[in-house]
């Protein structure tokens, strides 16, 4: 059994087993026994939507979180940042655990790459960031909201505004 944090520091113990992989099917509508077969879009479609990968969590956790008094809306609320990560982690390595020694190997080296993957590409992306020249982008936007500003008509005023002739001023 792993355990991960929530928000609101609340420990959940993740234990995949039968019951509990039958629980998320039918609550969260996702078959977790696809992962075994190396369907690994399955951990793709979790490390990307998190609130589905939430929903998981919650059936995982559903008797653990009903006996608390812990309601599906609270437990996604406290559901953020390194507490998504962590349920993810948990339930990947637990998953791991659940099938047979043979396929528990090659499911450790899944999670393994899994981790390794989310490393580089966080690494990447803050590279990426870090090539950012923000006085470019600076320019860049000030040009466009330059360009993107009305312009005064050519002779300087609204027709509305310009003095009335003197052949429709009335004399008396």
């Amino acid at each position: 059994m792993k355990t991960f944090k929530d928000n609101e520091k609340r420990t959940w113990n993740v234990a995949v087993n039968v019951g509990t992989i039958k629980r998320v099917r039918d609550v969260a509508n996702v078959d977790l026994l696809k992962l075994g077969d190396g369907d690994t879009s399955l951990i793709a479609r979790l490390s990307a939507d998190p609130m589905q990968l939430v929903d998981v969590l919650y059936a995982l956790c559903k008797p653990q979180a009903e006996a608390d008094g812990v309601t599906p809306d609270q437990f996604a609320e406290a559901m953020a940042g390194d507490a998504v990560e962590a349920g993810l982690m948990a339930l990947l390595g637990d998953l791991a655990d659940f099938f047979p020694s043979g396929r528990r190997e090659v499911m450790r080296k899944l999670v393994g790459k899994v981790q390794e993957i989310g490393t580089l590409l966080t690494d990447k992306a803050g590279a990426e960031v870090d090539s950012i020249d923000a006085l470019a982008v600076l320019a860049k936007v000030t040009e466009e909201l330059e360009a993107s500003r009305p312009r005064p008509s050519i002779s300087g005023g609204s027709p509305s505004s310009s003095p009335a002739s003197s052949a429709s001023t009335l004399t008396p």
